[in-house]
């Protein structure tokens, strides 16, 4: 998990970064794509963080 917190880290960096070279529009092509790679990085973190917690549950 540290690996992908470290991914998400480094999307957030880079989106900023693009948020800065696009203007600010957030409908650039570039910035949507990053935009889409940092949800699903943050999508999965979750869905893992949820199937740890029904784990937990189920084992209590």
């Amino acid at each position: 998990m540290l690996v992908v917190a470290d991914q998400i880290s480094q999307l957030r960096a880079e989106l900023v970064q693009l948020f800065e070279q696009c203007n600010g529009r957030l409908t650039d092509p570039q910035m949507v794509r990053k935009s889409q790679q940092l949800d699903h990085l943050v999508v999965f973190v979750q869905r893992r963080r949820l199937e740890e917690h029904n784990q937990q549950c189920i084992a209590t």
